[in-house]
């Protein structure tokens, strides 16, 4: 019975999450219109609290990627040095086929970078397969285009760890 209470409580409150999504610190935003038109990249850094504990930090802390929720699989959180593409969010490498840091730009990880950007694209064509959404629609014309070497480059103050998501223009508010 207090088991029963406490279950419908968090139901009520919104204290418990959908179980299909989690939340993940998502820096770049791609805003893409229809048929895939490039509107334009949102930095999501978030300058953290000053204080703490009712006390001002000595050291300014540094600004945070913000918060999102995205759809849910374990095989992407357990990718190491695997290739895994994630549902619609990834990094430069997957999205865009670049490896970021000069010292790495080797043929061998070139070469990687573009089979990752592949199977991200291919793993977007299935969820387009799957949905039939406009918005996924949007984002794997966007990828076709940057396979075929036109689009955006990366911002060039992203670093290799940061995870880029979509945002179709008509969906401002959500990924």
């Amino acid at each position: 019975m207090i088991l029963q209470a406490l279950h419908e409580l968090a139901e009520r409150e919104n204290l418990v999450g959908d179980p299909d999504f989690e939340p993940k610190r998502i820096r770049w935003l791609i805003e893409v219109g229809p048929g895939g038109e490039f509107r334009g990249f949102t930095c999501t850094d978030r300058e953290p609290d000053v204080e703490k504990n009712g006390k001002r930090r000595k050291a300014r802390p540094k600004p945070q990627p913000g918060v999102f929720e995205v759809p849910l699989d374990p095989k992407f959180n357990s990718r190491t040095s695997g290739s895994y593409p994630g549902p619609l969010f990834d990094k430069a490498m997957y999205v865009f086929g670049e490896i970021l840091d000069e010292k790495d730009r080797t043929e061998k990880k070139m070469a990687r970078a573009k089979e990752c950007q592949e199977l991200f694209h291919e793993r977007a064509r299935s969820i387009l397969e799957a949905t039939k959404d406009e918005g996924v629609a949007a984002v794997v014309a966007f990828l076709d285009a940057l396979a075929e070497g036109q689009g955006p480059a990366p911002p060039e103050d992203c670093r290799p760890g940061d995870l880029f998501a979509f945002v179709y223009s008509p969906d401002i508010d959500r990924l």
